[in-house]
């Protein structure tokens, strides 16, 4: 039931219909459709950084560990997925990389949303973005070798 109260499913459907069936929007809807679109990841890092105003030493390190074996589990299961499948190339990498990215912003405004704990989600985020300077890298160098 929940999911039916998030926007962004009717959205995707009416893209997927109106894609399908080659409908043009008119500019009178699409321009502020667009204009709504261009604002929404500013306004995501706009929250992202209010929450990490509020976060506390603990959260930093429970973010580590979790950030940590984000990256290890994702890149096992890549590595898993690449072997089973046969996956090589530049395939390969993207994979990998894709397994290893740092947590989205997107979830920081559904822990908000959800009156969950948005601080140490903002936490998470922030942390696994500082770690993918060393994990993406890495993960790049290890794709080469395998």
């Amino acid at each position: 039931k929940e999911v039916f109260r998030i926007p962004i499913i009717y959205a995707m459907i009416l893209g997927l219909i109106f894609g399908q069936m080659k409908i043009v929007v008119p500019l009178i809807i699409a321009v502020p459709i667009e204009m709504v679109g261009n604002i929404t990841i500013p306004l995501a890092l706009i929250v992202l950084g209010l929450k990490l105003t509020a976060i506390n030493i603990k959260s930093v390190k429970l973010s580590f560990f979790v950030s940590f074996y984000k990256v290890i589990i994702g890149f096992c299961a890549a590595l898993l997925f690449i072997t089973l499948f046969g996956v090589s190339g530049v395939s390969k990498s993207v994979i990998l990389i894709a397994a290893t990215l740092p947590c989205a912003v997107g979830n920081v405004i559904f822990t908000e949303k959800y009156k969950k704990d948005a601080e140490d989600v903002a936490s998470c985020v922030f942390v696994s973005t500082l770690l993918s300077l060393i994990n993406i890298p890495l993960v790049l160098w290890v794709a080469q070798m395998v």
